[in-house]
């Protein structure tokens, strides 16, 4: 299942007809995002650039695990092993790692744990305004102290 756009869609489209006969889908969804990822067994987020990976954390939001690459929230929140399994933007590393995930349920379940664990403490958006709000004005008043100082 391939959720989303860009432009490498119609490459994919034609290797996974190649190498998936019959075994693929690919969607633009978005109103239904959250039936989707129920849905999967893992979510790869395989990206060589992210602005902030929300889909990774809506994904453990579901319980879903996650393999992903070191960019966006990844790089910030995440930790390997824990909350998902980080990996290089290489085929060879993603490949390996959805071999781990699909051979050891106990690792599969700590990460659906751990993975949801981190959602609810840091992937609403109530949240991450206060925390934001909170950064504004630790800023603002460093700026007065050295103002006045």
């Amino acid at each position: 299942l391939m959720v989303g756009h860009g432009n490498m869609r119609h490459a994919l489209i034609e290797l996974a007809i190649k190498l998936l006969p019959g075994r693929f889908s690919f969607v633009e969804e978005t109103e239904h995002l959250g039936n989707l990822l129920a849905a999967m067994d893992t979510l790869v987020m395989p990206s060589r650039l992210e602005g902030y990976g929300l889909v990774a954390m809506e994904a453990m939001m579901s319980g879903v695990p996650v393999i992903a690459t070191p960019y966006g929230m990844i790089a910030d929140l995440v930790t390997d092993g824990v909350h998902a399994l980080v990996v290089k933007p290489a085929s060879i590393a993603i490949a390996d790692a959805i071999q781990k995930l699909r051979q050891s349920a106990p690792l599969r379940h700590s990460l659906q744990v751990h993975g949801l664990q981190l959602a609810q403490a840091s992937g609403y958006a109530s949240t991450m305004a206060r925390r934001y709000e909170d950064l504004l004005i630790s800023l603002w008043q460093d700026a007065m102290i050295k103002r006045k100082a």
